[in-house]
């Protein structure tokens, strides 16, 4: 054990080199690229530019701090298509190509790993649910439609089930509250996105994700049988 111990200290402190007070992400981009790269980010439900940076010779850098780790798009030039990644106070290099960015290599944000071992752990079944849909699509028969349907309701049941678990076996995860808001929340009654809101670590309570979900759950209390509706008036442009 003691000859193994400078070892295992060297692996540990090689683990945690990449962690820093800010984010640093450097992008290689080949093929034809743009001038100019933007780091985008959802807010107040529409995508929103955050950040932009010169691209030369066909690298990028974007440097920042986030209070938690979130989820970042990045855009080349005027491109539709997005380099989507877990941004965290860390080193994060980026490898992609201009006509498959949706494909890029990404490294040293552990919670992107995280989520990409998440994807993977549901590929089987998105795979086969897709594969069903394109048959449902072609098919002309209405029971065999029927069927199908049937067949991909059953499949996106256990897909859901596949993330209440994953979220409840890591409450600790900014995922938790992420995979929530992302792909299960409008398949949840009030009682268990509660249930599922309630075990995410207190930790995380000031994380934009677990506060849209508690605002959620007031609003589906507030509109429960006996309660006061809501007020959803709005101000107009002037402010009244």
């Amino acid at each position: 054990m003691k000859k193994l111990l400078p070892f295992i200290l060297i692996a540990i402190a090689a683990c945690n080199t990449s962690k820093t007070d800010q984010f640093t992400i450097h992008g290689k981009i080949s093929g034809n690229a743009s001038q100019k790269a933007y780091l985008n980010r959802y807010q107040e439900g529409k995508l929103s530019i955050v950040d932009s940076t010169a691209i030369s010779e066909n690298e990028f850098t974007f440097k920042g701090k986030v209070d938690f780790p979130d989820y970042y798009y990045i855009q080349i030039g005027e491109s539709q298509d997005y380099i989507s990644l877990f941004v965290e106070n860390s080193n994060i290099t980026i490898t992609a190509k201009t006509d498959s960015l949706d494909n890029a290599v990404i490294a040293g944000s552990s919670v992107q790993e995280k989520y990409n071992q998440y994807i993977n752990s549901k590929k089987e079944i998105n795979a086969k649910i897709d594969e069903i849909y394109q048959t449902y699509k072609t098919s002309t028969d209405a029971q065999v439609k029927t069927l199908l349907a049937n067949r991909m309701d059953s499949l996106d049941m256990a897909s859901i089930e596949m993330s209440k678990k994953y979220v409840k076996g890591n409450p600790s995860s900014v995922l938790a509250p992420f995979i929530i808001s992302r792909e299960i929340i409008y398949y949840l009654e009030l009682p268990e996105l509660e249930e599922l809101t309630n075990s995410i670590s207190p930790e995380l309570a000031n994380y934009h994700y677990t506060i849209s979900l508690k605002k959620r759950i007031e609003l589906l209390k507030a509109l429960q049988p006996g309660m006061v509706a809501p007020d959803f008036t709005q101000k107009d442009k002037d402010g009244n």
